[in-house]
């Protein structure tokens, strides 16, 4: 009996050592918890208290580092430009990368930077129109390049060209092309006859003609009507390096994407002003149209309905016209 008593005794003894334990691990956690609460106040009251005075000012900190992205990028294209090079970027997820910069506008993206956060606040700087034209150039070019080697590298990789297919990159380069262009095209689809309509089926004027494009809409334009030439082509003539377009995921065939309205009108919009765009993005934009026809025949129809066949002959004819700057008062 006295052994049993003491064995009870040695129990219950470890079960109060145990509770003791647990409740000292929990006041521990809580411990490392308010310690690195404590250490990261710590860091950024002293990154704060150690900044340079004479830093420069916001906007010249964001135009370093869009210079910093333009030397990024770059580098990466003359990556891209060797065998071992589109592999080693493929590989690295740079696909989805570089189409969530496609995706990205240039006001977002340079509101974004300027915003100046603190401990407390986050204010955003307020520059004069000739810096945010400057930011927005430097975006877009940042923008054009990522094209660039986006095209090279799913040309080049099957990998990268499922990825791209996958994420619906034809339609974030369609949906960009249309924004860039002015173009809403959510709301519009084509109806017999060439006319626009909205979802409930009435009868809208085609949107109006945006104002002339700044140069750096011009390097973006043509990295966009390439990259959707060069995927267009592949799928009309698929190779053995799995680079045309898988038709089973979102990004659908050429033909699919032609019949959307963000392309339509984009390309509408490209013919009829062909003097402020320029007769190398019409040509292109001619070389599309004719690898999807090629590709597709039945689509012939929808390009006559759609007004794309009426824009194509009036360029040939030369009833085209200069995009002018809305008049201000």
């Amino acid at each position: 009996d006295d052994d049993h008593n003491d064995k009870n005794k040695k129990d219950a003894d470890g079960d109060v050592e145990m509770k003791d334990d647990e409740e000292n691990h929990n006041n521990d956690d809580d411990d490392h918890d308010d310690d690195d609460m404590m250490a990261m106040d710590l860091g950024l009251a002293f990154l704060e208290a150690t900044a340079d005075p004479d830093m420069p000012p916001r906007t010249v900190q964001v135009e370093q580092a869009l210079h910093m992205m333009d030397a990024i990028l770059s580098l990466a294209t003359a990556i891209a430009s060797t065998p071992p090079g589109t592999a080693a970027l493929s590989e690295s997820g740079a696909v989805p990368a570089l189409l969530a910069t496609i995706r990205l506008q240039p006001e977002d993206a340079v509101q974004g930077l300027l915003r100046q956060s603190t401990t407390t606040t986050t204010t955003t700087t307020t520059v004069d129109s000739t810096t945010l034209y400057r930011l927005h150039t430097l975006v877009q070019y940042i923008t054009a390049q990522s094209i660039q080697i986006l095209e090279t590298v799913v040309i080049a990789q099957p990998n990268a060209s499922m990825a791209f297919t996958d994420l619906g990159g034809v339609a974030i380069l369609t949906n960009r092309l249309a924004k860039e262009l002015g173009n809403p095209p959510t709301l519009l689809t084509p109806s017999v006859g060439g006319e626009l309509k909205d979802e409930n089926q009435t009868n809208v004027a085609v949107v109006s003609p945006p104002p002339p494009p700044t140069y750096g809409q011009r390097v973006l334009l043509f990295s966009l009507v390439t990259c959707l030439t060069v995927v267009f082509h592949q799928e009309a003539n698929p190779t053995n390096n799995g680079a045309s377009a898988n038709t089973e995921s979102g990004s659908g065939t050429g033909s699919d994407q032609l019949r959307q309205p963000a392309l339509t009108q984009a390309i509408i919009t490209l013919l009829k002003h062909v003097p402020s765009y320029g007769g190398h993005l019409a040509s292109l934009v001619a070389t599309l149209l004719g690898d999807v026809l090629n590709h597709d025949p039945h689509v012939v129809r929808y390009v006559h309905e759609a007004g794309i066949a009426q824009a194509f002959f009036d360029m040939v004819q030369g009833k085209i016209s200069f995009l002018r700057k809305p008049a201000t008062d």
